[in-house]
This record gives structure tokens, C-alpha cells and sequence, in this order.
């Protein structure tokens, strides 16, 4: 749960002081991990939420579905919370390939982004996982450049493991970001 907390208080969570993660934090991971912690008490649930509400217009449902298979998840906190985001019009219509069964939504949602959510202003300057996306970078130009800021790693191969990327276009789009310079 520690580590848990320690995560979503860098991805912008506001309980509290919270230190720089020098590790790179995968949003699709994070989005997923986030649903076994979702029930623990109500100012984590009301948190959750209101960070979906506000980033997870950023998130890439396919690659969600795709770490699916890979991660521990609650799948029942999986529906209810995409259920939630397309009921409120959160997220795009595409979100639904995640739903595994219809549930009635019955919840009292607090928006409230100043008291669970850091500000916009320490997002953008202090997580690179969100800020690349919140340019409108795509989910893979983002997390490459979110994790080589973060982070070495001595190939292709391994940067999209750890990224959760295919192989082909990692290597695609790694190759355009080092033909123009960026990296």
C-alpha cells in the first residue's frame, strides 16, 4: 500500500508531502494497480476518481487492456470506474472495449480537484509521465521520453518492456526522436 501511495502522491495525489520518484511510473500500470486500492477507504476512493476524471483522458485504453493480462487488477473496480468515466463523459467511447460486464453506477462523487489533486502547474513541472502526454504527445513518443529522462537502458528491446510498448514501434519512434535530435 506504501509504495501504492508513494506513486500516486508523485502522480498527483494531494496526501501529502510527497518525494520525487526517480523511477519511471507506467500510467496504464498505475491505472490498473489503482483499482486494487480503490475500495480501502473513501478519501482513497474519492482521490481515484477524481484523478480519472481529470488524467485519464491521457491513458490509452488498448494498452490498458493489452497489461491486463500482465497485472493484478480488481476487475470489478475496473468496470465500475470505466463505467463511471464513460457515464460522465470522461473518456471517449473506445474505453468500453474494457468493460467485462454491465453495472448500475451508484456513487457519490465528490468532483473536488483542488482538495484530492495537486495542481496543474506542479504536474506539469514535476512528472514527465503526464506532462509529455498533456502536450499532446502520443502514449509512446510520451513514455519514451518520460522514461530516458528517468532512466539508461542498453536497448530497444528493454526500453519498450518497460514501457509496455511494441518492439516495432518503439524502434520507430525512438529512431524519428534520435533523427531530429530530441533524444
Amino acid at each position: 500500500m506504501d509504495n501504492f501511495i508513494n506513486k500516486f502522491n508523485y502522480l498527483g495525489a494531494a496526501f501529502g508531502v510527497s518525494t520525487q520518484i526517480k523511477e519511471y511510473v507506467d500510467l496504464e500500470e498505475f491505472f490498473l494497480e489503482a483499482t486494487l486500492y480503490f475500495e480501502i477507504d473513501s478519501r482513497t476512493k474519492q482521490a481515484i476518481l477524481n484523478w480519472c476524471a481529470k488524467y485519464a483522458i491521457l491513458l490509452s485504453p488498448s494498452k490498458i487492456r493489452r497489461l491486463s493480462v500482465q497485472i493484478k487488477y480488481n476487475n470489478d473496480s475496473l468496470d465500475f470506474i470505466v463505467q463511471f468515466l464513460l457515464a460522465n463523459n470522461y473518456v471517449k467511447h473506445n474505453w468500453s472495449i474494457l468493460i467485462k460486464r454491465k453495472i448500475k453506477i451508484v456513487i457519490n462523487f465528490q468532483e473536488n480537484f483542488k482538495k484530492y489533486l495537486k495542481s496543474n502547474t506542479f504536474i506539469i513541472k514535476n512528472v514527465p509521465e503526464i506532462r509529455y502526454r498533456a502536450e499532446g504527445r502520443s502514449q509512446v513518443i510520451a513514455d519514451i521520453l518520460a522514461f530516458t529522462e528517468k532512466k539508461r537502458f542498453k536497448s530497444l528491446y528493454e526500453l519498450a518492456k518497460n514501457i509496455h510498448s511494441p518492439r516495432n514501434r518503439v524502434n520507430e519512434t525512438f529512431r524519428q526522436l534520435q533523427f531530429f535530435g530530441i533524444i
